[in-house]
C-alpha cells in the first residue's frame, strides 16, 4: 500500500472526526443491544455495524488511497454517504424504541 503523500492536518482532523462519530455508534449499539437483550425490546443494530463498517473504509481511502484516482474519490463519497444515512437512521430508529420501553 502507497500511503498519501498529501497528509495534512486538514485529513487528519476528518479522519479524527469520522473516527470519534463511529465510536458514539459502536456505543449506541451498545445500548442497542442492552435494549434487545434485556428488556426484549425490537431495536436495531445492523444498521449501526454497516455505519461502522463504511465508515473504516472512508477512513482507509482517506489515508492509503491514490489522489486523483476517480474511482476512489467514488467510493469515498458512496461510503460518507451511506454512513451518515445509516448512522442518521439507526440513531432515530434507537430513540423511538428509547423512547417506548416497555418493562
Amino acid at each position: 500500500m502507497i500511503v498519501s503523500s498529501e497528509l495534512s492536518l486538514e485529513t487528519v482532523l476528518l479522519a479524527g472526526y469520522v473516527f470519534s462519530s463511529s465510536l458514539l455508534n459502536i456505543v449506541a449499539l451498545f445500548i442497542s443491544s442492552f435494549y434487545q437483550h434485556r428488556l426484549h425490546q425490537p431495536s436495531p443494530q445492523a444498521g449501526f455495524v454497516i455505519a461502522v463498517l463504511f465508515s473504516f473504509v472512508y477512513i482507509f481511502l482517506l489515508f492509503f488511497g491514490t489522489p486523483g484516482s476517480m474511482v476512489a474519490s467514488i467510493v469515498s463519497v458512496v461510503s460518507l454517504l451511506v454512513y451518515g444515512i445509516t448512522s442518521s437512521y439507526s440513531i432515530l430508529m434507537l430513540f423511538f424504541t428509547m423512547r417506548n420501553v416497555r418493562k
